[in-house]
This record gives C-alpha cells, structure tokens and sequence, in this order.
C-alpha cells in the first residue's frame, strides 16, 4: 500500500510498499521506517536530513530510494547492501565521497548524484551493469572513471558543470559508446 503520511503508515507496517515523505521537515530519519519490511519505494525528498541510520540495510526489499534535497554529507556504508535497488536519487546534498561499496548496487538503473560536492567518483561505479541513467553534474570531478562508458545499457551521462579539463574531456568524448542517447560534459 502506498503511505503519505508516517503516522498511518506505522499502523500497519507490513502494508507499506511505497512511502512518501518528501518536503515533511524531517531533520532525523523516523527510525520506526525500518519496521516496514515490505517497503520497495521511499520517497524522502526535500527535507533536513543530515544522516541515514547503518540499519538502512534492513529495507532489503527497497528498489528506489530519493533522498534528493537534504544535507547529507555521508552515506552508510550499509546503504550499499540494499541490493535490489533500481533507482538511487541522492541529487543535491554535500557529499564529498562515494564509498567503493557503490559497485555492489548490481541493480541500479538510474543513479542521480548531480549537485553534490564530490571530487573523485570510485573505479567501482564502472561495475554497475544495469546502470541506463547517470547524472553526476555540478560537482568537483576532475577526471571520471573510463569504465563508466564500457557499461551495455547506459543511454544517458550527463557531466556538465564539473572541473574536467579539456583534456579529460576530449578523451571521454572519444569514449562514448553509441547507446549513449544523450551525453553533456
């Protein structure tokens, strides 16, 4: 059953498959989500968050997760257990890094890491097989892993706004395969 609100939602946690909480004011992750063991979509947009708890991982069954518009500057590394996981949207945040765990998201169709503070993205992001859309626009990145442009299904890498150079840029314009329908660096 789809919740709006966290009240109801906690009276019957084994129904919840799809939560959303976006733009509720939340400054701290309401703990009592990690009772909902069926929940596949959590929807935690535009609020304060400044931290996601390690027992994340007890959401298995989670396939999208949006925590686009808070103010985390770091992710558990249990984060990356959640291996069913099709559609990570962490946009606008004040990350600075990416754990090498990332490459455990073997599901991950849609990764949306644009508008952080990140400088360096880990090789193992060029392990995400099932990856189609990757955004990592307005950050600090210099350089990007190659291997990100070997991945079969990606359809879309939008770069723009980073610290590439010219160099780096010329040299991952050289690598964009041609599933690639949109492309901005």
């Amino acid at each position: 059953m789809e919740f709006f609100a966290l009240d109801k939602a906690i009276e019957e946690p084994s129904k919840v498959t799809t939560l959303h909480l976006k733009e509720k004011g939340l400054k701290v992750f309401p703990m009592t989500i990690l009772e909902m063991k069926n929940l596949k979509y959590l929807i935690l947009g535009k609020n304060w968050l400044r931290s996601i708890p390690q027992e994340i991982n007890q959401l298995a069954q989670l396939k999208s997760l949006d925590l686009s518009d808070n103010c985390l500057r770091e992710l558990p590394e249990t984060l990356f257990e959640l291996t069913e996981l099709e559609y990570l949207n962490l946009f606008n945040n004040a990350l600075t890094v990416l754990s090498p765990k990332i490459g455990q998201l073997q599901n991950v169709k849609t990764l949306n890491l644009g508008v952080n503070q990140l400088r360096q993205l880990p090789q193992q992001v060029s392990e995400l097989t099932s990856l189609r859309y990757f955004w990592c626009f307005s950050n600090e990145l210099e350089q990007v892993p190659k291997g990100i442009f070997n991945l079969p299904y990606l359809e879309e890498a939008i770069l723009n706004n980073n610290k590439l150079g010219k160099k780096e840029a010329e040299i991952i314009k050289g690598l964009i395969p041609k599933t690639v329908k949109q492309f901005l660096i």
